[in-house]
């Protein structure tokens, strides 16, 4: 019923676009149009200082898809290392983590930009697909080195559009799987 009422399906990345043609979509109904961060909030973000960037952060949603026990797994074997972990859903995984593993929470606003500028890591552990996710971009756009995995077992070992958005770029790496 959808492809009556739908003129253009816009996607984040190549890849979703390629996705979608896969299961049918026309590739002359899907177009590109990536996530972005709007001016104001880079003035914003230019505006709170630099923290010392001596954590690997993870922001987002706390879900078995996510890859939570892996960045958990991680930290274990880096006990040297402070993590940092924000998002909902924590309750989950706080008495599995290792003492050098801190929640802090949901944050927003400049609590958010202080968290995403104080991270030298900031990790994308996920088992499924991700599209472009914005806290990528955000983190991208303060500096902190984003690493992704390199394949997603349970999505037949593709990233997903994280190749599309790393680009091979400084700011963003490919890491092997840790399972």
């Amino acid at each position: 019923h959808y492809m009556e009422n739908v003129e253009v399906f816009l996607c984040l990345t190549d890849f979703q676009k390629q996705k979608l043609v896969q299961y049918g979509i026309p590739e002359w109904r899907c177009r590109v149009l990536p996530n972005f961060i709007d001016d104001a909030w880079l003035e914003r973000a230019a505006a709170i200082p630099a923290a010392d960037g001596g954590y690997v952060a993870y922001m987002g949603r706390f879900s078995e898809e996510k890859g939570i026990d892996l960045i958990l797994d991680a930290a274990r074997r880096l006990p040297h290392i402070p993590f940092r972990l924000a998002g909902n859903g924590t309750e989950a995984f706080r008495e599995s983590a290792p003492a050098n593993v801190a929640f802090v929470g949901y944050v927003t606003g400049d609590e958010q930009i202080a968290f995403l500028r104080g991270a030298r890591i900031h990790l994308m552990a996920s088992r499924c697909y991700e599209n472009f996710p914005t806290s990528l971009l955000q983190a991208m756009a303060l500096g902190a080195l984003c690493r992704f995995r390199r394949s997603a077992p349970s999505s037949g070992g593709s990233v997903g559009a994280h190749r599309d958005l790393h680009g091979g770029k400084v700011l963003g790496s490919l890491y092997a799987d840790l399972e």
